[in-house]
């Protein structure tokens, strides 16, 4: 069966391989215990069925997130919240979105016929979003997409800057946020709570890479009451099991350890970004738990994730991202800590074939 997703497809055969897996953002640390303790627990109770609605999850992240429950929607995941909602959301105009930028956006919209418009960032620039010449780019659009901080660059804007762009969007123009790295941002980044009272802003978050949940599939949707009652009665029952809730609800309310991992991790990307740079290399990164590296000349980025790929070691080129980037660059997820050594010699070998 043909997979339809455009990411993660060699992740899976490179593990029966016995390779290092760097092409997908999972977390590299495990769950809270608390996260993993109960979901064990509720294998007790694995023969009943979940809460038709997953009203206490619902509860548990209104009450970790400090957001009004009425104004959160469940999905089995972010890319089922994309696929289901995201397109009841499009009207005549265009789909604007980053590029480079997380490549399920463009691939849903392309794959359903819908116009997109691709607002490219500058290398020069560091890839930063200019919100002024996004803004320009938005007159006549549907929806704007805006993944912040952004993947692949790791780039981020803040909470006041996207609260201006909503201001600045023509009337009937929605505006998505996608904040599925955003707790690795400093304090206050979030857009959360602004979604529960700003028509047409949508915050979507995921609990699969900050909170290494990503095999529990749970993640959710923030947008005014009125809107989220329409979309909760187009939401299936039973839409997230019985041991993905219990895990998803310890886990949002487990502060204190995934706080201590985001901050973690971002001094290991600090490091592991240093380590690369060392090599010569030019590294792009920011506030998502990767590397954006570009490829030195002499070879494609196709090549050399191939060349990566036969020494042990999957990474991500940026094909689907865009059209910025090109064949130019590739991207590295953060490894686990025991591996970031092997694998910064896996590329520094490689890079002997240039």
């Amino acid at each position: 069966m043909a997979n339809s997703a455009p990411h993660g497809k060699g992740r899976f055969h490179a593990e029966r391989q016995n390779a290092i897996c760097c092409d997908v953002l999972d977390a590299w640390f495990d769950p809270s215990p608390k996260a993993i303790s109960a979901f064990l627990a509720s294998g007790q109770v694995m023969r009943t069925s979940p809460e038709t609605d997953g009203q206490g999850l619902i509860d548990s992240i209104g009450k970790a997130r400090s957001l009004d429950p009425e104004c959160v929607t469940l999905g089995a995941g972010s890319s089922e919240i994309i696929y289901r909602i995201l397109p009841t959301l499009m009207g005549k105009g265009p789909a604007v979105v980053l590029d480079p930028t997380y490549s399920e956006y463009p691939f849903l919209f392309e794959r359903d016929g819908i116009k997109v418009r691709r607002h490219r960032l500058h290398e020069g620039n560091e890839f930063a979003v200019r919100l002024d010449a996004l803004a320009q780019d938005c007159a006549d659009a549907s929806i704007v997409i805006l993944v912040n901080p952004n993947n692949p660059t790791g780039k981020a804007v803040s909470r006041r800057q996207i609260l201006d762009l909503r201001e600045r969007l023509p009337m009937g123009t929605n505006l998505w946020i996608d904040e599925a790295y955003v707790d690795y941002c400093p304090v206050g980044a979030s857009v959360e709570k602004d979604a529960c009272q700003i028509p047409g802003l949508y915050l979507l978050k995921s609990l699969s890479k900050a909170y290494a949940l990503s095999g529990v599939r749970a993640a959710y949707l923030v947008c005014t009451p009125d809107q989220t009652s329409e979309f909760r009665l187009g939401t299936p029952p039973w839409i997230i099991g019985t041991s993905a809730q219990a895990a998803a609800a310890a886990a949002v309310q487990d502060k204190a350890y995934y706080e201590a991992r985001w901050t973690e991790s971002g001094s290991m990307l600090r490091t592991f970004a240093c380590s690369l740079q060392s090599l010569d290399l030019k590294v792009h990164f920011g506030y998502i738990n990767a590397v954006l590296v570009e490829v030195p000349s002499g070879k494609s980025a196709f090549e050399w994730a191939s060349e990566l790929a036969t020494n042990g070691l999957v990474v991500r080129t940026s094909e689907g991202m865009g059209e910025v980037l090109g064949d130019r660059f590739i991207r590295i997820g953060l490894p686990d800590p025991s591996l970031q050594q092997k694998v910064i010699d896996v590329v520094a070998m490689t890079l002997k074939s240039f």
